[in-house]
């Protein structure tokens, strides 16, 4: 998401008693994930949730007793409300891998894939360290907002199953392995930009008019968990063939996802690790979002970016997914930066089940929200334009989203940027039937088509 305004700087490793081992490797991995042309070759970065399947201590009492430690039972019920039934973390990926911590470490695969290329014996590879240490539910880098047209690429959880309408989602869910898919919403939407300033003082500011209207109100596949050497039920399942039924510790789920990724990162923590914080840090909440800086260095110490009060938010929501438009100067008041400026920075985000403001405004799990940081927030993209089941009648009932990035209409090789390569394959014949040859999203693929991919050139997600 977004340009990144010092890409190609190698960090500068602050080593410590206790680092994991193959920092120099580490570092590197950084650095080439910053100036992708160092390899030639970018990539996608994404996070697997790992929250405990069974959780260590009760669940907590609604409405929103205060959190205890592991309550969690993975991104379907992160606060542990539902009890043992719906259960299904962890991610399979992360024991095969072993990975020190899991579920807040980076992985990722290289991109450029062509659409319907199928990885057999595949392993994510590991990028980076969790930014915490810790349950990450969402993360985002610096994006960079030009004031054009943006294309939506999310995930949803294991318990999620798409609208009535035909879609990537309930196609996905249907055969058991949506999780661990990336989707692309099926219409344009609003550069974020068109509404900083424009929030009314309440915390809850209703609808935004961000979906353009050429669309269609659904979604797409974007990128199969097989692509990525995921697990849906077992390795390698195709996206045309049933996968096992959902289990306890069974399917990878995607909770979080970078296109191209750059040297600034902010996240969000699950209520089990906002509880350890909020002991020693009075005055946070889970719906605070923080700072990694650039990751590997240690030298902030990962402190708060902006409040949940910034957001409107309430003091238990937890944001679940996250793309921060850090448009001012740069980071958090702890790591050389002013934090999120109100009026200037962004931010759009989607909530967890359980968050009492899904409760209290009549928001959806599957809602993608917007904040200025102004102290309030509005629906940016409404969970049935997205193609998504939303709540109806009962409330947090409906499909979590559980990862966001943007994306720059006219990239067609998904290599994280608009270039002559894009048109050049637009041009030379996509077949008939490839759905990036409607770039618009309009159902005619024209003109219109090419011209916005001339006009997006140099364009970064």
């Amino acid at each position: 998401m977004g340009t990144s305004q010092k890409k190609c700087a190698l960090p500068q490793a602050n080593t410590r008693s206790g680092a994991r081992k193959g920092w120099i490797a580490f570092v590197l991995a950084l650095w080439l994930i910053g100036c992708p042309s160092a390899f030639g070759q970018a990539f996608a970065v994404f996070m697997l949730d790992d929250t405990p399947a069974a959780p260590a201590a009760p669940p907590v009492i609604p409405p929103f007793a205060p959190p205890v430690a592991n309550m969690g039972m993975g991104a379907e019920d992160p606060w542990g409300l539902l009890g043992a039934v719906p259960a299904r973390g962890p991610s399979p990926t992360l024991g095969i891998l072993a990975l020190p911590n899991g579920d807040g470490d980076l992985l990722g695969y290289p991109f450029p894939v062509p659409l319907n290329v199928f990885v057999t014996g595949a392993l994510p590879l590991f990028i980076a360290a969790s930014p915490a240490y810790s349950y990450v539910s969402a993360y985002s880098h610096s994006a960079f907002d030009t004031g054009a047209p943006i294309d939506l690429a999310f995930s949803v959880d294991r318990a999620s199953s798409g609208n009535w309408a035909p879609s990537g989602v309930a196609t996905q869910a249907a055969l058991n392995q949506a999780s661990g898919d990336m989707f692309m919403a099926e219409s344009l939407y609003a550069a974020p930009l068109n509404f900083i300033g424009q929030l009314n003082s309440s915390p809850f500011a209703g609808y935004l008019n961000a979906r353009l209207p050429t669309g269609r109100r659904s979604n797409r596949l974007l990128f199969d968990e097989q692509t990525a050497g995921l697990i849906a039920g077992a390795p390698n399942i195709r996206p045309t063939v049933s996968a096992p039924p959902y289990g306890i510790g069974t399917h990878d789920n995607i909770d979080a996802f970078e296109m191209v990724p750059n040297d600034r990162g902010y996240f969000t923590v699950y209520p089990d690790v906002w509880h350890a914080i909020a002991q020693v840090l009075p005055g946070t909440s889970g719906g605070d979002i923080y700072d990694a800086a650039t990751l590997g260095s240690f030298t902030c110490g990962y402190p708060p970016f902006a409040r949940s009060s910034q957001m409107g938010l309430q003091l238990d929501d937890i944001i679940d997914a996250l793309v921060v438009y850090d448009n001012g100067a740069l980071g958090s008041a702890g790591c050389g930066g002013p934090g999120a400026q109100p009026g200037i920075d962004a931010v759009l985000f989607s909530l967890a089940p359980g968050s009492p403001s899904l409760f209290l405004d009549g928001v959806d799990s599957g809602d993608i929200l917007f904040s200025d940081f102004t102290g309030a927030f509005a629906i940016y993209a409404d969970a049935s334009d997205l193609g998504l089941s939303d709540s109806g009648a009962v409330p947090d009932s409906g499909d979590n989203l559980d990862a966001l990035d943007v994306l720059c209409p006219g990239d067609i090789n998904y290599d994280g940027a608009v270039l002559l390569d894009d048109l050049n394959i637009y041009l030379g014949g996509l077949p008939p039937g490839d759905p990036r040859r409607d770039i618009n999203h309009d159902g005619v693929i024209d003109a219109a088509d090419t011209m916005m991919i001339i006009n997006n050139q140099g364009c970064t997600s």
